[in-house]
């Protein structure tokens, strides 16, 4: 089920930049974490004045839970007039005013002696700490922008959250989709004057995690390279070449080696993954998940269903489905329960890691080596 976008969208939120206004008081949150980052050196580069960021831009350091005297602190620095820009910018990240925890992180950290007033104690206090804010939140000048980026936000704060979208905006920032990923990466090589096919670009966000921060950083890493060397292209021998590497990929490989009772070529590929310092744990996890996916996508009616079913990117459900199809039922089952209990025998201590990783990837050579034989 796709989530419903809170507050207004990124690309809404530059507009409105781009047209010169500027809230009051923004409140960020959500799981890409670029963006928000994005949007905040926006905001920096509207409200203040080149040269001047040291003067009229603040940023406090975050904590795990706030006190009296960040308030203080913090009414203090949005009492305080710009210097020479248009707004004074005071940046609060991570916070925790809006992560609910007053009541929860008072009943936690009470010594023996206060643990006699109960929780209801610590509720009166965040309760307090919260009208304290929405005053604060109300009396804002034209001339401050307030901005919190959080890691969470209690969307139960209905009087908090009602006061920051009353004087500014509430945005939450979630993971984009594969699509938009793609179109991000490839806007990014654009604008380089750097072309770059949509199988290598798929790769690419693949190995990052759909992240967009690590897309980023390894699409400038890519640019710098073809600035360097006059390279017009990016293809995938480049992307292997410089980039991270496609563990997944792997996985896939070597899945493929097992599945056609290729054991020679099996163990080469998981030497080429210990050579690149992969964990065993991690390529046992992997490898593990993969057999799963595998056997949620002989049941899958369309790439769109075993994304969904598997929480992957259609364009990995695409390549699965295709595995799937050349990979018999019955044997991968086996496989999957192997997977399990070698993961025991290691967990449990009756055989050491890599010993365990090896003996599965030969063991399951040899079961699909003789089903083809029955």
């Amino acid at each position: 089920m796709k989530k419903k976008q809170e507050g207004p969208a990124f690309n809404t939120l530059k507009s409105t930049l781009r047209e010169g206004k500027i809230e009051r008081v923004y409140l960020l949150g959500g799981e890409e974490g670029y963006l928000a980052e994005n949007l905040i050196s926006s905001i920096v580069a509207a409200a203040i004045l080149p040269g001047f960021e040291a003067v009229d831009c603040v940023r406090l350091d975050g904590t795990s839970r706030v006190s009296p005297p960040d308030l203080d602190r913090l009414e203090r620095e949005v009492g305080t007039p710009a210097f020479a820009s248009a707004r004074r910018m005071v940046i609060a990240p991570n916070s925790g005013l809006f992560a609910g925890r007053s009541g929860e992180g008072s009943k936690q950290q009470d010594t023996a002696t206060d643990a006699e007033e109960g929780e209801e104690t610590g509720r009166e206090v965040g309760k307090d700490q919260q009208k304290r804010l929405i005053r604060l939140l109300d009396s804002l000048s034209d001339g401050i922008c307030l901005i919190y980026h959080e890691d969470k936000i209690d969307r139960r704060q209905k009087a908090l959250l009602e006061a920051v979208t009353k004087n500014g905006a509430l945005a939450v920032f979630d993971r984009q989709k594969p699509d938009e990923l793609v179109a991000f990466l490839t806007g990014l090589c654009r604008r380089a004057g750097v072309g770059i096919d949509r199988r290598t670009a798929e790769s690419l966000v693949d190995r990052c995690e759909a992240s967009m921060q690590m897309i980023r950083s390894e699409t400038t890493k890519l640019l710098l390279y073809c600035a360097a060397e006059h390279v017009t292209s990016i293809d995938l021998p480049l992307v292997d070449a410089l980039c991270v590497q496609d563990v997944r990929g792997g996985i896939f490989d070597l899945t493929d080696a097992i599945a056609s009772g290729r054991t020679d070529q099996a163990v080469r590929l998981l030497q080429a993954l210990l050579f690149r310092k992969e964990p065993t744990t991690l390529i046992r996890f992997l490898l593990a998940r993969h057999v799963r996916n595998l056997l949620i996508a002989h049941g899958a009616q369309s790439d769109g269903a075993l994304a969904s079913m598997a929480g992957i990117p259609p364009f990995v459900a695409s390549r699965l489905r295709m595995q799937a199809r050349k990979t018999p039922a019955a044997p991968l089952e086996s496989f999957y329960l192997r997977c399990r209990d070698n993961d025991f025998a290691v967990k449990s201590g009756k055989m050491p890691d890599l010993l365990a990783l090896e003996t599965l990837v030969v063991s399951a050579c040899d079961l699909f080596a003789s089903s083809t034989l029955t």
